[in-house]
């Protein structure tokens, strides 16, 4: 029996060729996919978005870290996708895969995605300069720590929503850049 994702992929698809799209500027950057030169299968949007997610989900797992020759072409195109996006975007990707841990003052309001969240608070102020980001770091948890005193949760919840936004954005744009092809992550 099918997985209704299977059957959704199946009956939303159409055969077409396909080439990756990217901007012409950064052509020779990105490695050539490995189903762009054969007919596949072309995605629905929700579909290709279902792809990109789980692309990136796997190229920040484990799973990735393989030495296979199918691992290492799926990571190099996938990296190669990554690296046409503006910094701005790749920088919100590997946020939400950071694993940080959340200090124990935070761990009842935050559950995850605290290196995001960080960045957001200290993006509010940015730095002239004369301090680590370390010391920058430490500053923005103190005023999260004080928002969360005086305002509780929801201190938290605007910077999880901006987070959030800037995520949804990047993930667009990795999914426009990856195009409507089916996910080039390995089957095992």
């Amino acid at each position: 029996m099918k997985t209704p994702a299977v059957h959704a992929v199946e009956t939303t698809a159409s055969v077409v060729n396909v080439a990756p799209v990217v901007s012409a500027t950064a052509v020779s950057d990105v490695p050539p996919s490995p189903v762009s030169q054969v007919s596949v299968r072309r995605l629905s949007r929700f579909d290709a978005m279902i792809a990109a997610d789980a692309e990136i989900a796997w190229l920040h797992s484990a799973k990735s870290q393989s030495d296979d020759a199918a691992t290492v072409q799926a990571r190099k195109t996938i990296e190669g996708w990554l690296a046409v996006l503006p910094s701005f975007h790749r920088g919100a990707i590997t946020l939400e895969h950071d694993r940080r841990p959340v200090p124990e003052s935070l761990q009842k309001h935050i559950k995850g995605g605290f290196a995001f969240i960080l960045r957001m608070e200290m993006a509010a102020r940015p730095s002239d300069g004369t301090k680590t980001v370390a010391e920058l770091e430490a500053a923005a948890i103190a005023r999260i720590e004080l928002a969360v005193l005086l305002d509780g949760p929801r201190a938290i919840r605007a910077l999880r929503v901006r987070a959030s936004e800037n995520l949804d954005a990047a993930m667009t744009a990795y999914t426009k850049v990856r195009g409507r092809v089916p996910s080039v992550i390995p089957a095992r």
